[in-house]
């Protein structure tokens, strides 16, 4: 059995390396900006970039394998764009979309406006009632 999937990144390793000093090489180095305080922050693997500790709270592992399917082709796909991106577009369009819409979908954003949209009806009904098959309401 594998032990559960904690740092689940909605920023995906496969984009943040492309932003380091080795993109090829998945042990490359980030610089960080800290654009409140306007400092700059020590280089760090895209491992350590991008992460929420249990961003998804459920079934995290098999989410990760989804969101995998995505991100794998990416790879190729961004080699290619860096070497010949004419015909590439159209032939890779699916999945620079699908992967757009990955990062779309499990961004922070995406996430507060599910946690908004499940808790707004249970604010409005008050607590669910729980009933029992076959007893009215």
């Amino acid at each position: 059995m594998s032990a559960m999937t904690i740092r689940q990144h909605y920023v995906s390793r496969a984009l943040i390396a492309r932003f380091s000093n080795s993109p090829e090489l998945k042990n490359g180095l980030v610089g960080q900006f800290d654009v409140v305080n306007g400092r700059c922050m020590r280089a760090v693997s895209p491992r350590s970039i991008g992460f929420e500790s249990y961003f998804i709270k459920y079934d995290g592992d098999r989410m990760e394998e989804l969101w995998g399917t995505v991100e794998r082709p990416m790879g190729e796909v961004f080699n290619a764009l860096r070497d010949d991106p004419s015909d590439l577009l159209q032939a890779k369009q699916s999945h620079i979309k699908d992967f757009m819409a990955l990062h779309f979908a499990r961004s922070l954003e995406a996430q507060r406006i599910h946690i908004e949209t499940l808790l707004k009806p249970r604010r409005e009904l008050g607590p669910i009632r729980r009933c029992r098959p076959g007893l009215p309401g």
